[in-house]
């Protein structure tokens, strides 16, 4: 990584100021379009490579440090974050709300912090981060602040350096502060005073550039200001329409309506939406005009009409319409604006000078002015529907050449369509949408509010108009540095004759000639200009108080409370009739005191519903609000309201969300979907050496005589299978060690390896059989160890086509099979009234056979060859051990076989042993399955649980068995989320429904339960292996050991962990209620809240019985009393009733539960 700062090409007075910049906290003064930007990029670097170099030297300081950027509003954080990443080698990375950043939990901000060097972004995103203590300032080596002059008085800039830097210990470390602005003071009055304030605040320094302003003076081109003024606008507009648009709209009566702004305070007799509309447009009026006035109106009234046609519902037959007022409403407004649209809004139309304002018939002789060869402008309003409205006005003015459009700010509510903002403000998209196009050329004029004064990159200017003067120093030098083309126009109208704004111009013009001589000097604060800005007064928000949170660090003080207290209100869940939920302000005009009121619905105890800020200690009536504010929080903290984070939510998600009790969860980013995992394995691997041997002596329904082989002992075990569509009775007798020396052990392994394959050969499979297996089927002697003779018998002659001495016997237990294959038949009686040419002539197969046999020189089948009435044996390859639907009805095939003795051999094993084969697949996948089941018993150590349950349980669907877990986990989901709420419920008495929500969702979710079934290794006890042996599974290459248990490899899906989680839980609840269900979540480490049932931990509250039923034919439709009125009260009390008692929001998340 880069990380020299000769990379940034620079110029001389540029690196003047950097130098200062690294020696000391700066405020850089400096011209718009100067590169301050430039500056910090190269202090950013030389910062972070100090810092990088430090870490390197000393591992105390191995903390990450990263450097942020803040602007002071939104459309900056991309432009500022593009530029830093084209100059710098280090990864940058912006946010704005836009992202959904004010959600973001404590994890979400530190995976950013450590994957991000540079961070840029709004003050009030950086200042939220610093009070819920998601990152320190001791973790920033530097802090940038684009337009510092914004940090004074209570803002966010303001604010965090307050309450985060200047309460950092003495001698503790400090990031560095380096602020860039054209103009750092705003007061020009009292210029010394206004300057020392700013740089106590920031702990900075101001610096302009002294030794090479001759360098500077090549880069910054300053307009000349030109006054330019205009008569006032007029009350009457003869010439005009007589009946506008805003008077039709009245005389007809429909404004102003309540449906269209309801009024919330009823003694007010307009509501405050009306109130909004009306200032504005007669702002409107007297900027532009009566036709600029109606054609706001006609833009914004269009919107909010189109906005509520949408949000009204359909109209059903036979349904009443209760939204039939508002209809009505709406379709008469809509009829209005018609009848005014064609006048309106018809382009191309040049309008008469007698429908605009003086003001704006000034502005077009300024623009008639102009050269439009590469021209570009801007014009400054200070309100937004001017800007918008104005921006549809200039195309008719007559002016050619000009093409413009509207840049404003985003305000409480957005619009992404720039000809259809009206009083709303522009969505970021619609903001970069009209920037992109300014800069291609594609609009040549801008009509702008603030937003456009500092910080972001335009072309350079030739025409810049203040329709609106300039109010403070830093409007005025900024917007004046948008001219900076050589000849440009800098044009501040103004209305004649005396006046404010007028006095304001000139005091702004002697103020920024004064203050330029002050910056970059040493000076002591003259005796006239003295303030006590250390007083702890109304410019202080740290003074008015400040509580932390030791534990996390968290810091709230009386400026961020009112926003928190907000926050947590606007949670409460409300129905679409319910109005936002908010505290409600009442202050003493006299005292200064103010007493706040927090909804009802909050179910904290009622005599924490008021809160009153402290009396005779506030200044004025905004501090005795945020004092009340700050105490409400206090107090709800202290309820457990808010968390030690100060967030009213735990919105954590990821690897450190917290569940309900407080427990992290378990890290599982790296668990892959398809899991390479480990499960437990009955058989094990009996030719690793050293690896003991067990008999497992098997009774099925009385019979015996066989046995399992394998590595793992077996305790004993009896249940109930079905094989051949019938229920049997298996027997498991307890593993007998088979004690042989190493080399006996392996000619005995060889042994029954070759037993056992010649078996599974005739009676399940030939494939998979070419390796070495893990289990054995033997036969058993009398004294209860295996038949070696009988196997070695057996093995010596697997099969004969010797028939000496049985061509008469007629024999039901005697097997045969064609020569050369596997498929056996089991002999029903000798034909000899039949011939064998018949039978090869009227059989296919037997017909090759011969015809294959004659190439290799055997001699023909003789006529007298005896005829075999056979019927074949049918293989098993499933291992369904449940459902007689999946197995084959017999062992024996329906249809009969007719083959000549001498293409026969007859087999060397009984069909009773062949039948024991034949049990081998269900046999194995169900002791399989009872081994891992007997396991998970083992370990949840719970009696109650049933065992088949407990098989279901692990049965994933994906072995395609005829049962799986999918039942069992749809009930223990709902178990799971029952049980949590209750604990919910109960722990945090004072959080209310939206709160408990989202503790509930940390404890119940699939990440959830993925990491705490990964703890307890739930995947070893999981059944995927598929329901067909069609290849032989059950071979040791599969088999490992682990902490002396036999383990084999398998890949299942990563959901099948919390899958298996609820189905556990499910087969707990079904085996033994909710005792069980409460005492396998306690094992599985889950927010139940310990063992004991709920009647037992959580006593019933003794009924008032002086209460009386408040809805007794609610009961009696019901058909139940309750025994506490109380509770059937909260149950139907709506949250925005003010009452004394609670909503019945809690009681729904219970009741709910899910």
């Amino acid at each position: 990584m880069t990380t020299s700062v000769d990379s940034l090409v620079s110029r001389s007075y540029q690196e003047e100021l950097a130098e200062r910049a690294r020696e000391n906290n700066a405020i850089l003064a400096m011209d718009t379009g100067t590169g301050k930007t430039m500056i910090a990029a190269m202090v950013i670097k030389w910062r972070l490579t100090e810092a990088i170099l430090k870490r390197g030297k000393d591992q105390s300081l191995a903390t990450k440090k990263v450097a942020i950027f803040l602007v002071p509003k939104v459309p900056l954080v991309e432009q500022q974050r593009s530029f830093l990443e084209k100059n710098m080698a280090y990864n940058i990375k912006g946010y704005t709300g836009a992202m959904g950043v004010d959600g973001w939990d404590r994890t979400a901000w530190q995976n950013e912090f450590a994957e991000a060097d540079v961070l840029v972004m709004t003050s009030q995103i950086f200042l939220n981060i610093l009070r819920h203590a998601h990152w320190t300032m001791q973790q920033v080596t530097i802090i940038v602040f684009d337009e510092i002059h914004n940090c004074r008085g209570r803002s966010s800039e303001a604010q965090i350096m307050s309450e985060h830097y200047h309460t950092i210990p003495a001698g503790s470390t400090r990031p560095k502060i380096l602020g860039l602005t054209a103009s750092p003071i705003f007061n020009v009055k009292q210029p010394v005073t206004a300057l020392h304030q700013i740089q106590k605040l920031t702990d900075c320094t101001v610096y302009v550039v002294k030794k090479h302003s001759e360098d500077l003076a090549k880069f910054s081109f300053q307009a000349e200001d030109r006054i330019v003024d205009y008569n006032p606008t007029g009350t009457v507009f003869a010439l005009y329409e007589p009946i506008t648009l805003w008077k039709d709209l009245h005389n007809r009566k429909l404004l102003p309506n309540n449906l269209l702004f309801p009024n919330r305070d009823r003694d007010a007799p307009e509501s405050q939406g009306y109130r909004a509309l009306k200032n504005r447009f007669y702002s409107t009026v007297d900027a532009l005009g009566p036709f600029g006035g109606d054609l706001f109106i006609l833009v914004h009234m269009t919107t909010i009409i189109e906005a509520i046609k949408t949000e009204l519902p359909s109209v059903l037959l036979h349904v009443e319409d209760r939204d039939k007022a508002k209809r009505k409403l709406v379709e008469d407004i809509s009829a209005v604006l018609q009848h005014h649209q064609g006048r309106l809004a018809t382009e191309g139309n040049v309008l008469p000078n007698e429908w605009l304002s003086p003001k704006l018939v000034k502005l077009k002789e300024l623009l008639l002015e102009q050269e439009w060869e590469n021209f570009r402008g801007i014009i400054f309003t200070h309100e937004r529907q001017v800007a918008t409205t104005l921006s549809l006005l200039i195309p008719r003015l007559g002016i050619p050449g000009i093409a413009a459009g509207p840049l404003v700010g985003h305000g409480q509510s957005i619009c992404s369509e720039p000809t259809k903002v009206g009083m709303k403000g522009m969505s970021f998209r619609a903001q970069e949408h009209i920037l992109d196009d300014f800069r291609s050329g594609a609009l040549n004029m801008l009509v702008a509010t603030s937003v456009a004064e500092e910080g972001l990159d335009f072309p350079q200017c030739s025409f810049v108009c203040r329709f609106d003067p300039p109010r403070t120093l830093p409007q005025y030098i900024q917007s004046r540095g948008r001219a900076r083309l050589a000849n440009s126009s800098f044009v501040i109208m103004l209305q004649e004759g005396p006046s404010i704004d007028r006095g304001r111009m000139e005091a702004l013009r002697v103020g920024e000639v004064r203050v330029k001589h002050m910056y970059g000097r040493n000076m002591d604060r003259p005796e006239e200009d003295q303030a006590d800005i250390d007083s702890g007064g109304e410019g202080d928000p740290v003074a008015e108080g400040r509580f932390v949170v030791e534990s996390t660090g968290a810091s709230l003080t009386p400026a961020g409370a009112i926003s928190l207290l907000n926050n947590v209100c606007s949670l409460i869940p409300r129905d679409d009739h319910t109005p936002p939920l908010q505290p409600k302000y009442t202050i003493h005009p006299t005292f200064f005191t103010c007493e706040v009121r927090l909804p009802a619905a909050l179910p904290i105890p009622r005599d924490s519903l008021i809160v009153r800020s402290a009396p005779f200690s506030n200044r004025t009536k905004k501090s005795a609000k945020r004092s009340a504010a700050f105490r409400a929080v206090i107090r709800l903290y202290e309820l457990g309201v808010f968390d030690d984070y100060l967030l009213p939510l735990r919105r954590d998600q990821g690897d450190t969300a917290e569940d309900v009790d407080g427990k992290p969860p378990v890290d599982v980013s790296s668990i892959e979907p398809m899991m390479d995992v480990l499960v437990y394995d009955p058989w094990g691997n009996v030719w690793e050496p050293g690896a003991p041997m067990y008999l497992h002596t098997l009774r099925v329904d009385g019979r015996h005589g066989m046995g399992l082989v394998c590595a793992n002992q077996l305790s004993q075990f009896q249940g109930q299978m079905m094989a051949s569509r019938k229920q049997v009775h298996l027997e498991v007798l307890t593993g007998v060690p088979l004690t042989l020396k190493e080399e006996e052990k392996y000619r005995s392994l060889d042994l029954m390896d070759r037993y056992m394959k010649h078996g599974i050969r005739y009676a399940v499979t030939r494939k998979g059989l070419h390796k070495q297996l893990s289990v054995f089927l033997v036969p058993v002697d009398k004294s209860g160890l295996p038949d070696w003779d009988g196997m070695e018998h057996t093995l010596h002659t697997p099969a004969s086509r010797d028939w000496r001495g049985m061509d008469t016997f007629d024999s039901p237990d005697l097997l045969i099979s064609l020569v050369n294959e596997s498929k056996v038949a089991k002999l029903v009686r000798i034909r000899r009234d039949l011939k064998a040419s018949d039978c090869i002539s009227a059989s296919p197969s037997l017909t090759k056979l011969v015809a294959s046999q004659a190439k290799f020189g055997a001699p023909d089948v003789p006529e007298e060859d005896p005829v075999l009435e056979c019927r074949q044996l049918l293989q098993t390859t499933s291992t369904e051990f449940r459902d007689p639907a999946r197995q084959k009805s017999g062992l024996l095939a329906k249809e009969e076989l007719f083959l000549p003795q001498s293409l026969c051999q007859w087999v060397n094993f009984s069909p009773d042993i062949l039948q024991w084969f034949m049990l081998l697949p269900p046999l194995t996948s169900f002791l399989t399955s009872v081994y891992r089941a007997r396991a998970v018993q083992e370990m949840m150590g719970i009696p109650a649980l049933d065992l088949n349950l407990t098989i279901d349980a692990f049965t994933l669907p994906s072995a395609s068995s005829s049962f799986n877990n999918q039942r069992l986990e749809t009930l223990g989901d709902a178990f799971l989320k029952v049980a949590t709420s209750v604990h919910v419920f109960n722990k945090h008495i004072h959080k209310h429904e939206g709160q408990l929500s989202v503790l509930r969702q940390n404890s119940v979710c699939n990440r959830y339960l993925l990491g705490r079934g990964h703890v307890q290794n739930l995947e070893g006890y999981m059944n995927i292996e598929g329901n067909t042996q069609r290849t032989w599974r059950l071979i040791t290459n599969a088999s490992v050991q682990v902490d002396g248990k036999w383990l084999v490899k398998r890949v299942i899906p990563r959901r099948s962990v919390q899958d298996c989680m609820e189905a556990l839980l499910g087969a707990a609840w079904i085996s033994g209620g909710v005792a069980a269900g409460l005492e396998a979540g306690t094992r599985l480490d889950l927010c139940f809240g310990g063992t004991n049932v709920w009647w037992e931990r959580y006593p019933l509250t003794e009924a008032d019985p002086t209460l009386g039923s408040p809805f007794p034919g609610l009961e009696k439709a019901l058909g139940y009393e309750f025994r506490d009125k109380a509770l059937l009260i909260e149950a139907l009390t709506h949250p925005s009733f003010s009452g004394a008692g609670a909503s019945y929001q809690r009681l729904e998340f219970l009741g709910d539960g899910k």
